[in-house]
C-alpha cells in the first residue's frame, strides 16, 4: 500500500476522532414546528417545506428564518439563531485546533434556538388585531450597533437589570444570554403577544423569558432578542395550563431601544 495513502488514511481517522461536536450532535438539528390551527404552510429560508405539524432537519452551520401561513390568519415569523454548544469545549481539550476547525466548518459546534416552535395564529378581520399588527410591524427583534461587543455586553446587562430581570445563563464567548422567567399579570399578554381579545381577558398570569444573541463583526455588533411568552389560564379550553404565544416584538423593541440609548 503506498505510503501517501497510509498517511492520508491516518489523517482522515484523526480528523474524525477529533471532531467531537460533529460526531455527538451531527451537522443538522431537528426543529419541531406546530401551529394552532394546524395545516399551515411552512416556509424556511424562502422555501416551502410542508405543513404543520412538521419536523424540519436544519443545518446547524447557518441561522434560519421561518414563516408560517394559513388562509384567513395573520402570518407568523421567527428567526432561529445559533449558539455554541457544550460539546465544543470538550473538543478543544481532546481534538485541539483540528477538531475545532472541523466543527466550525460543519456547524457541529452550534445549537439552533428555539428548539421547538408553536405558532398561535391570529384571525384576520379583527380591528384591534389589525391595529396591533400594524404597530408591531415597525418593531424589530434585532439591531446592528456601531460598537464593539465589549461595549455592548455591559449595556445588555444594565438593561436586563433595569427592567427587573435576572440572568440565568450567560456566555459572552459564545454570544448568548438567557434571563430567568419573569411573571406579571395576565392583562399584559395582549400588550406583548399575538393573541385574541378573549385570551387576553381570560389570561390570569403571563411569563416571559428572554434570549439574547450577540454577534460581533469588526467594530459593530448585532444583538437579537427572542422572547418566549406564555399565558396561564384557569378556565377555557385548556384550564390550568401554560400556553405559549408568539411575541409581537414589543418586548424585544423595548430592550433594543434601551441598549441603544445606553451606547450613545
Amino acid at each position: 500500500m503506498p505510503k501517501q495513502f497510509l498517511l492520508l488514511l491516518f489523517y482522515v481517522s484523526c480528523l474524525g476522532l477529533t471532531a467531537c461536536a460533529t460526531v455527538i450532535n451531527g451537522t443538522s438539528q431537528q426543529i419541531g414546528i406546530s401551529s394552532a390551527p394546524s395545516g399551515a404552510v411552512i416556509t424556511i429560508d424562502s422555501m416551502k417545506v410542508g405543513n404543520t405539524p412538521f419536523v424540519a432537519s436544519l443545518g446547524r452551520k447557518s441561522e434560519h428564518f421561518i414563516k408560517i401561513e394559513l388562509a384567513g390568519y395573520q402570518p407568523f415569523e421567527i428567526a432561529l439563531t445559533k449558539s455554541a454548544n457544550g460539546a465544543v469545549w470538550g473538543n478543544i481539550l481532546v481534538g485541539g485546533l483540528i477538531g475545532l476547525t472541523v466543527d466550525l466548518i460543519t456547524g457541529g459546534m452550534y445549537d439552533l434556538n428555539p428548539r421547538d416552535i408553536r405558532a398561535d395564529l391570529r384571525p384576520l378581520g379583527d380591528s384591534n388585531m389589525v391595529a396591533a399588527a400594524s404597530e408591531a410591524a415597525v418593531l424589530i427583534n434585532s439591531k446592528l450597533f456601531n460598537a464593539a461587543s465589549d461595549k455592548v455586553w455591559p449595556a445588555i446587562l444594565t438593561t436586563v437589570k433595569e427592567f427587573g430581570l435576572a440572568v440565568q445563563e450567560k456566555d459572552e464567548a459564545g454570544g448568548t444570554l438567557m434571563t430567568a422567567e419573569y411573571k406579571s399579570q395576565g392583562s399584559d399578554l395582549s400588550k406583548i403577544a399575538n393573541t385574541d381579545a378573549k385570551s387576553a381577558i381570560e389570561c390570569k398570569e403571563t411569563k416571559v423569558i428572554l434570549q439574547f444573541a450577540v454577534q460581533p463583526s469588526e467594530q459593530a455588533t448585532t444583538v437579537q432578542v427572542l422572547a418566549t411568552i406564555e399565558g396561564y389560564f384557569q378556565s377555557g379550553i385548556e384550564p390550568g395550563e401554560w400556553q405559549q404565544y408568539s411575541s409581537n416584538k414589543t418586548v424585544e423593541g423595548k430592550y433594543l431601544s434601551r441598549i441603544e440609548a445606553l451606547l450613545k
